[in-house]
């Protein structure tokens, strides 16, 4: 996050460009499913402005699958964490119905974070789990239209 008057560096563009590239790529992965996928937007639209860390929601008959993708070259924090748990457990709380949670990084969680997941799913209300992977890539030429 850039203070008033600061500018961003090359390298903070590009690892932004890339976040958004990669966020667009799963959406339209998602999109390629016979189901519903409502983009960060829509979903914040329709649960409210607090319900930021869902980028892509999508709806099933019997359940929701909430998606949060991150571009870091770091592990993804608590916070994050904790925030991703609580938008995810106010969509459940809104439509009654439970939510597979994936977490998708490049890097791991911290094992902080790991441990909030295992305490998630041991309330046996939604399931969360995390995917990552250095050898996720923004770009991938077999989705552009």
């Amino acid at each position: 996050m850039l203070l008033y008057g600061e500018t961003e560096s090359r390298e903070q563009k590009e690892r932004r460009e890339n976040g958004q590239t990669f966020e667009n790529n799963i959406q339209k992965i998602l999109e390629m499913t016979k189901y519903q996928v409502l983009t960060e937007i829509e979903v914040r639209r329709q649960f409210g402005k607090d319900i930021t860390a869902i980028d892509h929601l999508l709806i099933t008959d019997k359940f929701l699958i909430a998606f949060q993708d991150k571009w870091r070259e770091s592990k993804t924090g608590n916070s994050d964490i904790h925030h991703f748990i609580h938008c995810v457990t106010e969509v459940q709380i809104n439509t009654g119905i439970m939510c597979l949670a994936i977490y998708l990084s490049r890097k791991s969680l911290t094992s902080v974070s790991e441990l909030a997941f295992e305490r998630q799913n041991a309330k046996n209300v939604n399931y969360y789990i995390s995917i990552h992977s250095e050898s996720f890539t923004p770009f991938d030429t077999r989705l552009e239209t």
